[in-house]
């Protein structure tokens, strides 16, 4: 038996809808703008130096243990999906970013959260998302406060 729950946040940067994309897909940049907390621990690409693709596998570090992902949609400047899980799949989280084109040139930015937990975990699922919800803030404020430094910033 699974329990699971969607939540969608929203945010606006000032940067290009393509810039917000490369830097999603820039898993081994990541601990340039999200540093570790009490939940999330880092995430290491599988492949190091190379923007993530579909397909493309990576590994959270995260308070509940490793999860195992992978990218499962990359539409440029657009829309990039995530699926990651446990290796007992006690716990799944999908994450979809959806990238829209702002007036202003800016990018609004709509992060869903899909959560699922089974096993042990499903006991305790209300807690989980609790704190899986904060994280997602968290991830989509630093985000956009690092994307918003870069847009400021004078061309070297």
């Amino acid at each position: 038996m699974r329990r699971t729950s969607e939540q969608t946040i929203s945010a606006h940067t000032h940067a290009a809808p393509a810039t917000v994309f490369d830097t999603l897909r820039n898993a081994s940049e990541f601990a340039s703008w999200l540093p570790h907390s009490l939940v999330y621990r880092g995430t290491i690409p599988t492949r190091h130096r190379r923007p993530l693709a579909v397909g493309d596998t990576y590994r959270d570090r995260t308070a509940l243990g490793t999860l195992h992902g992978h990218v499962l949609a990359a539409v440029p400047s657009r829309r990039i999906e995530f699926d990651q899980a446990t290796a007992s799949h006690g716990l799944r989280i999908r994450i979809v970013y959806a990238l829209t084109p702002a007036p202003d040139g800016g990018t609004r930015i709509d992060r869903t959260g899909t959560i699922t937990t089974a096993g042990l975990l499903r006991a305790i699922h209300a807690p989980v998302v609790g704190f899986t919800r904060r994280e997602n803030r968290r991830t989509l404020d630093r985000l956009t406060a690092a994307l918003d430094r870069k847009a400021v910033e004078p061309a070297a």
